[in-house]
């Protein structure tokens, strides 16, 4: 991939540098982000007829499987759920506004970079809890946010720490 931006790493799930299975790190240096300087696990599995099937995509904690990370979210975020989906448009299965054969890798990780960039989708959400506080009280959603960043647990939720 051509001009990946230097907060963003690929790393192979294993040591074979299997190309269809990988996680991309994204580093928020974006100050004016909710959350700045968290650092972020994303799982892809690129199919076997990809590009015609899109990637499964999938926020997780880490790029290591540890005893921590049970029953942890990987972040508090309206277009992500408490398991690791994401809501992006070209990752649905939306005809007009989901994946199509020309999108790339680098098309949904500019999507992601977006999701970190203040760009949620608060009225369409994953997380309909998440939404409805960022939309009914923004201040209290950012200290949530940035309380889970670093470890913190959110009504019973353990989150991981990004920061």
């Amino acid at each position: 991939m051509e001009d990946v931006p230097d907060f963003v790493k690929f790393k192979w799930k294993d040591k074979k540098n299997d190309l269809m299975n990988f996680h991309i790190i994204i580093k928020v240096l974006n100050k004016k982000s909710l959350w700045y300087g968290g650092t972020y696990y994303i799982s892809f599995n690129i199919p076997k007829l990809y590009p015609i099937d899109k990637p499964s995509c999938h926020w997780v904690c880490s790029d290591k499987i540890t005893k921590q990370m049970a029953g942890c979210a990987p972040i508090y975020h309206p277009n992500i759920n408490l398991k690791g989906d994401i809501c992006l448009n070209i990752l649905s299965k939306d005809p007009k506004d989901g994946w199509k054969p020309i999108y790339t890798i680098e098309n949904i990780y500019y999507g992601l970079i977006s999701l970190l960039n203040d760009t949620c989708n608060k009225y369409d959400p994953l997380n309909k809890e998440a939404a409805a506080l960022m939309i009914d009280n923004e201040k209290e959603f950012r200290k949530v946010v940035r309380s889970t960043m670093k470890g913190n647990s959110y009504k019973g939720q353990k989150f991981w720490k990004s920061l």
